[in-house]
Order: C-alpha cells, then sequence, then structure tokens
C-alpha cells in the first residue's frame, strides 16, 4: 500500500490500490496486501501480511495470524438445524396461506359495498370513484399511499391525497373501503389529516 504524501496527494484512488511504488514502510500494494497469501504473517511483517488473513484471524495466537476454518456439523447439530428449517418454512407458507385468505375476504367486502358501475371499474382498473356529500368527486386507486385523486368537472384530476387505515399491513382494498366510507361520510375529518399535493399538469 502507498502512503500518499503532500508530494503525490493527486495520486488517484485506483493508482495507489494498484501501486507497486518504491514504498519502503509497506511492501505491498493494497491489492496485494489484500490477497497475497504467499507471505508469511508474524508480528514483524504484519504490515505485508494478506489482509484476508488478518481479516480472519481468530485473535488466539500471538505474532502469527491464524485463519479460522469452519467447524463441521454434527450430526445432532446437523439435524437441528434442518428441523428448525423446515418450521420456519412451515410458518412461512402458513403466514401466505393467511395473507391470501385475508386479501380473498377484504376484495369481497369491498365489492359488497360498491355500486354496480363502481364495481365494474374496481374489475377492469382497480380503481372507484367516489362522489362526497360536497358533491366533489374522487377517484381511489388501489394501493394506499397518495392513491386517493380529486376529480374536476371535466374529469381531470387536480389533487392527491396521502390517507390511510393502520396497521400498514392490512389488505389494500380494506384500506380502499376505508378509505371509500370516509369520504362518504366524513369528508372534511379525512382530508383534514390527509397529504395533499396539486397535480399539474392535470391528468
Amino acid at each position: 500500500m502507498t502512503h500518499i504524501t503532500a508530494s503525490n496527494s493527486t495520486t488517484a484512488t485506483w493508482n495507489c490500490w494498484n501501486d507497486t511504488g518504491t514504498a519502503t514502510s509497506v511492501i505491498d500494494t493494497t491489492w496485494g496486501c489484500w490477497a497475497n497469501s504467499t507471505v508469511t504473517t508474524t508480528a514483524t511483517t504484519a504490515g505485508s501480511a494478506t489482509t484476508w488473513m488478518q481479516w480472519m484471524s481468530d485473535g488466539t495466537t500471538s505474532g502469527t495470524y491464524v485463519v479460522t476454518q469452519p467447524a463441521q456439523l454434527s450430526k445432532e447439530q446437523l439435524a437441528v438445524v434442518k428441523q428448525q428449517q423446515a418450521e420456519f418454512n412451515k410458518a412461512q407458507a402458513e403466514l401466505q396461506a393467511k395473507q391470501k385468505h385475508a386479501k380473498a375476504k377484504a376484495e369481497q367486502l369491498l365489492v359488497e359495498h360498491l355500486t354496480e358501475e363502481q364495481e365494474k371499474a374496481w374489475k377492469e382498473n382497480r380503481a372507484i370513484f367516489v362522489t362526497a356529500k360536497s358533491g366533489r368527486r374522487f377517484k381511489i386507486r388501489e394501493g394506499r399511499a397518495g392513491n386517493i385523486e380529486e376529480i374536476n368537472a371535466e374529469g381531470k384530476a387536480i389533487r392527491s391525497f396521502c390517507v390511510h387505515v393502520e396497521p400498514y399491513n392490512v389488505p389494500d382494498a380494506d384500506n380502499v373501503l376505508a378509505q371509500k366510507l370516509a369520504l362518504e361520510h366524513n369528508e372534511e375529518a379525512l382530508l383534514r389529516v390527509a397529504n395533499s399535493h396539486p397535480i399539474t399538469p392535470y391528468r
């Protein structure tokens, strides 16, 4: 590794990494110091030792760095690892099955609260249009972050709103249903806590 001094401070990092110059304090390049496995590593020559060997040192030997090899698992230990992996895989499969079931129930519940026109729009475009008591129209897209848009008389989206239910991992259909009901029955309260951003140009 070449030490950069005032006289060569403009040396590129790559050159410093590969430089095999005349520096005497450290005899190898940075790369050579990292990868050179032919150097005998002792307390007096640690600077020229392979960095990888120093990285892997078990720290128990004075003067000489020792690479620690991973121990082989016994049959009993291997059986425990396999059992733990099997239990983890089973738990993951059960979680995925529950999530799939919850998503299907949420989808069914949402559809039950939609008009025929909204249901058609949801199945075709994964979005519904809602008219609040104020007369303002909103488009709710599948999702939760910024998925509510206010629609003007020309049908253009003019503003987006980000407000969703907690916890964050509920199915999207549940979140859309909550947003729909809130806009229809308590528009002011919902929009008061929502993050709002204008959409320009209108889309």
